[in-house]
């Protein structure tokens, strides 16, 4: 557990939607790469001052196909499209 967590469990995220993917962002290890409903956001773990949540992307139906950590970027796919989004 890191050191400025309290608890076992911390909620990050909610959503109607269904947690399709999680992942850490590249080199940031306090914050996750989340794709939930329609879009991909980037959630940040510690509770200390408040969480940040950002959107990465909107779209209909994201799905993460490929990560590059050393760009660091994401290649997403989205209606029949390859998107490239740079981190």
């Amino acid at each position: 557990m890191p050191k400025w967590q309290k608890a076992r469990e911390v909620k990050i995220f909610h959503s109607d939607s269904e947690l399709a993917d999680a992942r850490f962002y590249p080199s940031w290890p306090d914050y996750l790469i989340a794709v939930s409903g329609d879009g991909i956001y980037t959630l940040e773990i510690d509770t200390a001052g408040g969480q940040n949540i950002a959107p990465l992307y909107k779209g209909k139906k994201p799905k993460i196909v490929f990560m590059d950590k050393e760009a660091p970027a994401l290649i997403v796919f989205d209606s029949g499209q390859y998107i490239r989004l740079q981190l």
